[in-house]
């Protein structure tokens, strides 16, 4: 059984124009300035719009009362969480590199050519 996208919360406008613009930038703005940032050492590192999380939820979907689609709310990243983000991306990319693929092994005979 599906659910209808009709049946999501419709979005208030500054919802729907803050998720176009995090879309249409590839989900970054400009770095922020605050004390916050500068103490996170982020003050350099673009922002990240991420989907928020509540109630265990991974994310709150709503729509746009102009479209038949659904998006997800989200929020920018900045100060403690954009490190705490930037930290658990790092981690997690230098997992993925122990456990990517391995090279291939040459048969006998093969060569390098």
């Amino acid at each position: 059984m599906s659910v209808k996208t009709y049946s999501y919360p419709i979005a208030a406008r500054h919802e729907v124009q803050d998720y176009d613009r995090a879309r249409r930038d590839y989900w970054e703005r400009e770095p922020c300035q605050c004390k916050e940032c500068f103490d996170a050492h982020v003050h350099g590192v673009p922002q990240r719009f991420v989907p928020i999380q509540a109630r265990g939820v991974d994310e709150r979907r709503c729509r746009d009362a102009n479209q038949a689609s659904y998006f997800c709310l989200g929020e920018w990243l900045h100060g403690w969480q954009l490190r705490r983000w930037l930290d658990a991306k790092a981690q997690f990319r230098a997992a993925f590199g122990r456990v990517g693929p391995k090279p291939m092994e040459r048969g006998p005979g093969e060569d390098d050519a």
